[in-house]
């Protein structure tokens, strides 16, 4: 009787484990898989799926080992945010822990065990509900990150990493021959990239400054066909640097695979006149000017 009670003891913690992985999931898909890719491929945040992080975050018992993504470390991280990160006050992720953040004690911990579960940790996922229109996906099989084979090489330290940032220097915007009106708006298309930039879809050349004459009206194409979402707004740099993701400043709201028109006209240039992305993480690379000329 003791050996059967110690056999499902076992058992249950180990089903235990795994629900608390799958739930761990879903918080990841719902809250992370934004900046840091739903497979942890990275992109506005670094890769988890890094091996060389991944390895030796935990011991044979299960504690925090000392491995980068350690269980203590990704804590750290999420109670306090990105400023822990190498040490960047400027880190652009914040705080996930309560009351910092949005996410309890328990979420936090659910978050933690499956950045660190190993490839043997296997559940099926299913998301419970969706927006509007879209349908409940079926089931997919998922399975940790882990390599739990894993040998780094010796001396292997990962490296800390830096969010990308606009690197292009701003060239001189052509001036703005034939204003738009309200009956005749003047078109300018803007489409996101996959490097977290706005570009010219004619050229593919960042485009960090749009001219613009007072009091004229643009219509404005906004096409995201990355698989990341992308909103556009319109406002002075003070309030698109603080402004949440969904903003009531003039703009599309977030959306992914589409292209989206609006119409604005200049006739109240705020101070600072900029166009930005305002999704968490976004606007360090995803901004640029709006350049006030003379009606020619």
């Amino acid at each position: 009787p003791v050996v059967g009670f110690g056999g499902r003891l076992e058992a249950e913690t180990g089903e235990q484990y795994v629900t608390d992985v799958s739930r761990g999931y879903a918080l990841f898909l719902a809250n992370c898989a934004r900046c840091h890719g739903d497979t942890g491929q990275g992109g506005i945040g670094p890769a988890l799926n890094d091996q060389a992080k991944l390895y030796n975050v935990l011991t044979e018992q299960g504690l925090a080992g000392n491995g980068h993504l350690n269980p203590d470390y990704v804590r750290s991280v999420l109670t306090e945010g990105g400023r822990v990160v190498c040490g960047d006050a400027n880190s652009v992720m914040p705080a996930w822990l309560q009351p910092k953040g949005p996410l309890n004690y328990r979420e936090v911990e659910d978050i933690i065990k499956f950045i660190t579960a190993s490839k043997d940790t296997k559940f099926v996922y299913q998301p419970s509900h969706v927006e509007p229109p879209a349908t409940i996906p079926p089931p997919v099989d998922v399975e940790g990150w882990r390599d739990p084979n894993y040998s780094p090489p010796p001396d292997a330290t990962p490296a800390c990493w830096r969010a990308p940032s606009a690197t292009a220097a701003p060239g001189t915007p052509a001036p703005v021959t034939s204003p738009g009106t309200v009956a005749n708006p003047r078109v300018i298309e803007i489409q996101a990239s996959d490097q977290l930039q706005w570009v010219d879809p004619a050229t593919g050349s960042p485009l960090t400054q749009i001219s613009v004459v007072a009091g004229e009206t643009i219509e404005f194409h906004v096409i995201n066909q990355t698989q990341i979402g992308h909103n556009f707004h319109i406002g002075s740099a003070s309030d698109l640097s603080a402004a949440p993701e969904h903003s009531d400043l003039p703009g599309v709201d977030t959306f992914i695979g589409d292209t989206l028109t609006f119409s604005y006209t200049f006739d109240n240039v705020p101070d600072q006149p900029q166009f930005a992305c305002t999704v968490l993480g976004h606007y360090q690379s995803m901004h640029g000017d709006f350049v006030v000329q003379a009606a020619p």
